[in-house]
C-alpha cells in the first residue's frame, strides 16, 4: 500500500457545478445532502 493512497482529496464544488456534472432537480440535490 503505498502512501498515496492513504491520501485523499476533498474539493468542495458549487451548487451550479454540480448541476452540470449531474442531471438532478435542486430539491433532489438537497434531499441527498441531508441525507448524507
Amino acid at each position: 500500500m503505498g502512501q498515496s493512497e492513504d491520501l485523499k482529496i476533498r474539493k468542495t464544488i458549487r451548487r451550479h457545478q454540480l448541476r452540470e456534472m449531474v442531471p438532478l432537480a435542486d430539491s433532489t440535490i438537497y434531499e441527498m445532502e441531508q441525507r448524507g
